[in-house]
Parts: C-alpha cells; sequence; structure tokens
C-alpha cells in the first residue's frame, strides 16, 4: 500500500455513493490502483436491507493497462470534489501522460 486519496463528489439526485477511495500500491511487483466505492450501513443478509454502521466498501475495481510493464500512480488531484481522479501512467513505449479516470464507472476508461 503505498497511499490513500478519498474522494467525495456532491450528488444531486443523492442515489451516488458517499465517497471513493483510490488505492495506490504494488501486486505482484507491478504497480496498481484501486477504486473503491463506500456507502454507509451495511447489508444484512436475511432481510437485505441497510442498517445503520460505519462505512462499508460496496463495489471495487483494479485499473488495469494494455502493457505489461508500466508505471501508474495517484496524480495530482488537489479537488476531492471532482467526479474523476487523475492517474500518471507511462510505460516503455508511451509517455508520461494523466487520465482521467470516471470514480462512477472506472472500468470504462480509455
Amino acid at each position: 500500500l503505498d497511499g490513500v486519496t478519498i474522494f467525495s463528489p456532491p450528488d444531486e439526485n443523492n442515489d451516488a455513493p458517499l465517497a471513493y477511495g483510490v488505492v495506490s500500491g504494488r501486486e505482484e511487483g507491478i504497480p496498481r490502483i484501486w477504486i473503491l466505492e463506500f456507502a454507509e450501513g451495511e447489508i444484512n443478509d436475511a432481510t437485505m436491507s441497510l442498517k445503520a454502521s460505519p462505512l462499508h466498501v460496496t463495489k471495487s475495481c483494479r485499473l488495469e493497462f494494455d502493457e505489461s510493464a508500466y508505471d501508474c500512480g495517484i496524480g495530482g488531484n488537489r479537488d476531492n470534489t471532482l467526479p474523476h481522479v487523475v492517474v500518471s501512467y507511462d510505460s516503455l513505449v508511451t509517455p508520461p501522460s494523466h487520465i482521467a479516470i470516471p470514480l462512477s464507472n472506472p472500468e470504462d476508461f480509455e
């Protein structure tokens, strides 16, 4: 685990998660970034209802990149209320770049 950044974009419809956590670290020696979705309460398995409790992770996603050898990290995100996270990325064939990843649907970034 290298770091965690918490984002809490505003939600006009009150149907978005309470917050997102962007985690950077390494897995099997490769730099990785995970995006976690948090909500209040927890699901009661017996009744499938939400009961009050601290935050819990409702969804997680590990960002995947096309190249097998690369470097990535959390970029300079100065505003944690934006609906995206800026990730820095580079490899032997890709020059250093910054990618905006949507927090609500990180699987769809290009």
